[in-house]
């Protein structure tokens, strides 16, 4: 019920971040290509392990209520 929230974050100020969300929403740079694995919340264990063993896991991407499903915000 905390609702916990875990985002990873490197090194990015806030000039840069507005500048990111910027070119996202021009879609101005490709990045599709940059997410390597999706993973539901029963494949943490593995792209956790992937990013520590193998180092072929150069963007994981973790959905919550799983691949493929859509969430609707207000």
């Amino acid at each position: 019920f905390r609702e916990v929230t875990i985002t990873h974050s490197y090194s990015a100020g806030p000039v840069e971040t507005r500048e990111a969300l910027e070119l996202l929403q021009e879609k101005a740079i490709e990045v599709e290509p940059l997410v390597t694995h999706r993973f539901g919340l029963e494949g943490v264990g593995t792209a956790l392990r992937l990013a520590r063993e193998h180092g072929e896991a150069l963007r994981s991407v973790i959905y919550p209520h799983g691949i493929g499903v859509r969430v609707e915000t207000a």
